[in-house]
């Protein structure tokens, strides 16, 4: 029986984030998160300046699957870009409410 689990906001840690997406080193870990994004209403995604422009062994999936990236600093400027493209709104401690 598939567990029928839906949310309004997920918030999920990655350990890449590049212009292809979101991405870790754990196989289980990747199916996994990907899961929770499809069935959350918003994703939020939490990364640190760090995990830009890197990618890991198991996609997560596109850039597209998220609404927001949380993070400590603003990704460069290809980055931003791609995340712009795909309607990711990037917040960091200095994004304006």
């Amino acid at each position: 029986m598939e567990n029928d689990i839906h949310v309004d906001l997920a918030l999920i840690g990655v350990g890449a984030v590049d212009v292809g997406g979101y991405s870790t080193s754990n196989l289980d870990e990747a199916a996994m998160l990907g899961q929770m994004a499809a069935r959350a209403r918003r994703v939020a995604i939490l990364a640190d300046s760090t995990k830009f422009d890197r990618r890991l062994f198991a996609a997560i999936g596109e850039l597209a699957i998220a609404d927001y990236l949380i993070t400590n600093e603003q990704p460069s400027a290809e980055l931003a870009a791609a995340l712009s493209a795909n309607s990711v709104q990037v917040l960091t401690p200095d994004t304006p409410y």
